[in-house]
């Protein structure tokens, strides 16, 4: 079997837009799954509704997060790739996460769903290894 460089052109554009392409997913750390009593996403919502509306929420910024002892860090969720986001925004978005059937990390696009493409900037739900709160669970400040 002979290939061609134009098949194998073909393989890679569709596999670069397939990534590219990316929206709404439950994708995290591997410690999103494997650590025993993980923070569960609908607490972490739960703490979301309670932010400011009207407060902003720059890019990278921790907005609220939940702690687990066991592997000594937290699930947090922040924004990524993106200006920031409202607090409005961010309660909607965190929900259509939960609803999408995350149940501890996650993504969703800043515009969806008129923009399914976290390349457009996202709001994420993952582990990290310094939370905003160490030991407790919070909205962070």
């Amino acid at each position: 079997m002979q290939f061609k460089i134009s098949h194998l052109l073909a393989l890679a554009v569709f596999s670069a837009t397939t990534i590219a392409a990316e929206g709404i997913n439950c994708h995290g750390s591997a410690n999103c799954d494997t650590a025993p009593d993980a923070p569960q996403l609908i607490d972490l919502v739960a703490l979301i509704d309670h932010i400011d509306d009207n407060r902003f929420y720059n890019n990278g910024e921790q907005i609220a997060c939940q702690n687990e002892a066991f592997f000594k860090g937290a699930v947090c969720a922040f924004t990524q790739k993106s200006g920031g986001a409202p607090g409005s925004s961010i309660k909607t978005l965190a929900q259509e996460l939960r609803d999408h059937g995350c149940s501890v990390c996650g993504s969703i696009p800043l515009f969806f769903p008129q923009d399914n493409n976290v390349d457009d900037g996202e709001l994420t739900v993952n582990w990290v290894g310094n939370s905003c709160c160490p030991g407790s669970n919070c909205i962070c400040p």
